[in-house]
């Protein structure tokens, strides 16, 4: 059984030693004292193995997208044009969500539906 209760800030040593003494993973430590808290930021990479040479991860949170992107430094990448790539992108599938509301808004009388499915994937827009 976990236990989850509110922590101030503590040293990486301190996370170290309760996950030793309550038999659980650092993570669980970790887990435990940001448990409600609303983070100002986020930032993550998926971990990468073997002969991946690169991992692209998109995290929401707090009404924000945040995308990260690990690759490995042999690979010949255009940091900038990966950057507009993904840009336009994410405004193309904004753009197909909008006339995909207008749409289906015209078909059906304002109080039927309170949220809706969109589909979008890359490249459909």
């Amino acid at each position: 059984m976990k236990r989850v209760a509110w922590s101030r800030a503590i040293p990486f040593t301190q996370v170290h030693r309760l996950a030793r003494v309550h038999r659980a993973s650092m993570n669980d430590v970790v887990m435990a004292a940001l448990a409600g808290a609303r983070l100002a930021s986020l930032m993550l990479w998926a971990p990468t193995s073997g002969r991946l040479g690169l991992s692209v991860t998109i995290l929401g949170y707090a009404g924000e997208i945040r995308i990260s992107v690990a690759a490995d430094c042999s690979l010949p990448l255009e940091p900038e044009a990966l950057i507009e790539d993904v840009e336009r992108e994410l405004e193309d599938g904004a753009a197909a969500a909008r006339a995909l509301s207008r749409e289906r808004a015209g078909t059906q009388d304002s109080g039927s539906r309170r949220s809706m499915d969109i589909p979008w994937s890359p490249g459909s827009a």
